[in-house]
């Protein structure tokens, strides 16, 4: 009886547990796909996830750049603000030396009209004093004066080249009465023309001599004609004169006979 008992329990132990297992197995393939699908879904955030924290390193980056170029577009902002401020300020000194210049303009218009006769008067009145002086280059002096003619009525020379080269001539003319000058020439002497070296003593006298020394004269300011040097010595101190002018003797003291324009002789 025992037994039976026993065997009972057991059956009915034993129909108990398969009755369980036949209803855990459903519920554990039921687990399986749940969890499957749990780590589909964990994998796909992870892939969103990564993808996401691409696009914010992009945009990082991006905006690093487009930083990196405001602060540069500012510093070329300051610098062209800078430039212009100070493009400003020339552009007004312009203005005002435009506005000088206009002045000027006007102003050397008037200047040059009146400048032009006065350049004319000073031509004349240095071919009547190179008239008047001593004889001495006469042929390039007058050269000298006629090309400044010309010049005054040539369009294309501005008047200041034109003021420029008249008183150019004048300081050549003043040169001349402070150097000791000698050079040779022709000279019309009792009717016929003679090769002689002519001396220039600035503009206190002038003398001519021939190379064997036959012909010496002298110009006779008063008279306005060559003179006859007739004594030896002063020939003689003419060539000296001669030699030292073309730097063949040094500097020293010479005798010469001086006529002056009061008709009174020296030496």
């Amino acid at each position: 009886m025992f037994l039976r008992q026993i065997s009972s329990k057991l059956l009915a132990i034993t129909s108990t547990v398969l009755l369980l297992c036949a209803t855990l197995v459903p519920s554990l393939g039921f687990a399986q796909a749940i969890l499957s699908d749990v780590l589909q879904a964990g994998q796909s955030r992870i892939e969103h996830a990564a993808a996401a924290q691409t696009q914010v390193n992009e945009l990082a980056t991006t905006t690093d750049e487009l930083k990196k170029k405001f602060f540069e577009i500012g510093k070329v902002v300051r610098e062209l603000k800078t430039y212009n401020e100070l493009l400003l300020v020339q552009i007004l000194q312009q203005d005002s030396d435009i506005a000088d210049l206009k002045e000027s303009i006007t102003n050397v218009s008037v200047l040059e009209r009146q400048l032009v006769p006065l350049l004319l008067r000073m031509i004349e009145m240095l071919s009547i004093f190179i008239s008047e002086d001593l004889p001495f280059l006469n042929e390039e002096r007058l050269d000298r004066v006629k090309m400044l003619g010309e010049m005054m009525r040539r369009a294309d020379v501005a008047i200041a080249e034109k003021y420029r080269r008249v008183i150019e001539a004048y300081e050549i003319e003043t040169d001349y009465g402070r150097t000791i000058q000698t050079y040779v020439g022709d000279l019309i002497v009792d009717g016929k023309t003679r090769e002689v070296n002519f001396l220039k003593l600035g503009r206190i006298a002038l003398f001519a001599q021939s190379n064997n020394m036959e012909i010496s004269l002298y110009w006779n300011s008063s008279e306005r004609n060559w003179s006859k040097i007739d004594r030896h010595a002063h020939k003689s101190e003419i060539r000296k004169g001669i030699r030292i002018a073309s730097k063949n003797l040094p500097p020293s003291l010479i005798t010469v006979p001086i006529k002056t324009a009061f008709g009174s002789d020296g030496e």
